[in-house]
């Protein structure tokens, strides 16, 4: 895996072939290749039971909080994060490999369940130890188990796939600003994938550029 930074500059690299004047910022790449990451992602993995890999999931940590404000059902109180989370791709089976923990409170087994199922879930003492999660209409994650003490729990470690990986890395508790996304983050593609982004990038770019088409052709030969 390499660092966004790397995937910018090997486009950038890239164009050299094309055009040595092009105006083309640093942020504009910085954005098609997010735009054009879950894109592709929407566009893989949208069949039900595909195996998704691992490097392009993020861990991203959140702080839990009981709250009254529940929509979810009749109790005087929920365990839910304090922050929203990302924006997640909801696509395909992307929901299904949600991977939650909580860290020093191994004793409980985290299993996420589409909203509509959680009304029915953690009513049995025989799963006292499991602990059901959903997401909200808020994007908040929910927490719901037969055993109360669950509720004591303060924090959780959430590995996803996200739109937007640098507001992911931000939203995280454990969040360091005195590093850089671009230069210090792996950034979560995996190789096979790069090469369809990067093309679909140049084509973009080149567009854009107008560059004939003669010299397209050229640069595509060398």
């Amino acid at each position: 895996m390499n660092t966004k930074e790397y995937y910018i500059y090997d486009i950038f690299e890239a164009l050299r072939q094309y055009s040595d004047d092009s105006d083309i910022s640093y942020e504009h790449i910085s954005y098609l290749i997010d735009n054009n990451r879950a894109l592709l992602l929407r566009q893989k993995y949208k069949e039900i039971g595909q195996i998704i890999p691992q490097g392009i999931r993020q861990r991203l940590h959140f702080e839990l909080e009981l709250s009254e404000d529940n929509v979810f059902m009749d109790i005087a109180s929920i365990l839910r994060t304090v922050n929203v989370l990302p924006r997640l791709i909801e696509s395909g089976d992307f929901m299904r490999s949600i991977h939650i923990d909580f860290g020093s409170y191994n004793q409980y087994k985290a299993i996420y369940i589409q909203p509509e199922r959680f009304n029915y879930c953690g009513n049995n003492p025989e799963l006292q130890n499991t602990v059901y999660t959903t997401l909200g209409q808020d994007y908040r994650l929910y927490f719901k188990g037969f055993n109360e003490s669950h509720k004591l729990i303060s924090n959780a470690r959430i590995w996803a796939i996200f739109e937007n990986p640098e507001a992911a890395w931000r939203a995280s508790a454990d969040y360091d600003n005195t590093k850089s996304f671009d230069k210090d983050v792996y950034y979560p593609i995996d190789a096979d994938m790069w090469v369809t982004i990067k093309e679909v990038i140049l084509k973009q770019l080149i567009t854009s550029m107008q560059i004939p088409e003669d010299k397209i052709n050229n640069a595509d030969e060398q």
